[in-house]
Protein backbone atom coordinates (compact mmCIF):
# COMPACT_ATOMS: atom_id res chain seq x y z
CA UNK A 1 0.00 0.00 0.00
CA UNK A 2 2.86 2.43 1.39
CA UNK A 3 5.95 2.52 -0.70
CA UNK A 4 9.12 3.15 1.77
CA UNK A 5 9.29 6.93 1.50
CA UNK A 6 5.81 7.12 1.94
CA UNK A 7 6.29 5.16 5.25
CA UNK A 8 8.97 7.17 6.37
CA UNK A 9 6.68 10.36 5.70
CA UNK A 10 4.31 9.27 7.57
CA UNK A 11 6.28 8.29 10.27
CA UNK A 12 7.63 12.10 10.37
CA UNK A 13 3.97 13.55 9.86
CA UNK A 14 2.88 11.38 12.62
CA UNK A 15 5.70 12.40 15.08
CA UNK A 16 5.59 15.99 13.96
CA UNK A 17 1.69 16.91 14.43
CA UNK A 18 0.89 14.14 16.88
CA UNK A 19 -0.92 12.66 14.58
CA UNK A 20 -2.15 9.28 14.28
CA UNK A 21 -0.44 7.22 11.57
CA UNK A 22 -4.06 5.81 10.23
CA UNK A 23 -5.21 9.08 9.59
CA UNK A 24 -2.28 9.56 7.17
CA UNK A 25 -3.68 8.49 3.68
CA UNK A 26 -2.58 9.32 -0.15
CA UNK A 27 -5.79 11.56 -0.25
CA UNK A 28 -5.35 13.60 3.25
CA UNK A 29 -4.02 17.11 3.94
CA UNK A 30 -2.70 18.86 6.38
CA UNK A 31 -6.24 19.87 7.58
CA UNK A 32 -7.31 16.28 7.90
CA UNK A 33 -3.95 16.23 10.04
CA UNK A 34 -4.76 19.13 12.40
CA UNK A 35 -1.69 21.44 11.86
CA UNK A 36 -1.63 24.87 11.07
CA UNK A 37 1.06 26.74 9.15
CA UNK A 38 3.32 26.82 11.22
CA UNK A 39 4.01 23.31 11.79
CA UNK A 40 3.96 22.24 8.32
CA UNK A 41 6.67 24.59 7.84
CA UNK A 42 8.43 22.69 11.01
CA UNK A 43 7.33 18.98 9.25
CA UNK A 44 8.39 20.24 5.50
CA UNK A 45 11.93 20.94 7.33
CA UNK A 46 12.01 17.61 9.17
CA UNK A 47 11.04 15.55 5.58
CA UNK A 48 13.90 17.93 4.09
CA UNK A 49 16.37 16.92 7.05
CA UNK A 50 15.51 13.23 6.76
CA UNK A 51 16.03 12.89 3.00
CA UNK A 52 18.59 15.49 2.92
CA UNK A 53 16.88 17.29 0.05
CA UNK A 54 15.38 20.60 -0.90
CA UNK A 55 11.35 20.94 -1.42
CA UNK A 56 10.00 23.68 -3.32
CA UNK A 57 8.00 26.57 -1.85
CA UNK A 58 4.65 25.12 -1.25
CA UNK A 59 2.83 27.65 0.43
CA UNK A 60 0.84 27.09 3.79
CA UNK A 61 0.34 23.32 2.21
CA UNK A 62 -3.02 23.92 2.32
CA UNK A 63 -2.89 22.40 -0.93
CA UNK A 64 -0.84 19.78 -1.02
CA UNK A 65 -1.93 16.12 0.09
CA UNK A 66 0.02 13.56 1.09
CA UNK A 67 0.59 11.75 -2.42
CA UNK A 68 1.80 15.31 -3.90
CA UNK A 69 3.83 15.86 -1.08
CA UNK A 70 5.52 12.28 -1.36
CA UNK A 71 5.44 12.78 -5.35
CA UNK A 72 7.63 16.36 -4.66
CA UNK A 73 9.79 14.22 -2.03
CA UNK A 74 10.23 11.23 -4.32
CA UNK A 75 11.20 13.50 -7.45
CA UNK A 76 14.18 15.47 -5.15
CA UNK A 77 15.38 12.58 -3.98
CA UNK A 78 15.51 11.16 -7.52
CA UNK A 79 17.63 14.41 -8.52
CA UNK A 80 19.77 14.24 -5.94
CA UNK A 81 20.81 10.49 -6.96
Amino acid sequence: MFDDIEETLRDIISKSLKVDKDLIQKDSSLEDWGGDSLDFIETLFAIETQFDIGLPDVGGGRDLNFEKLANMVREQVAKRS
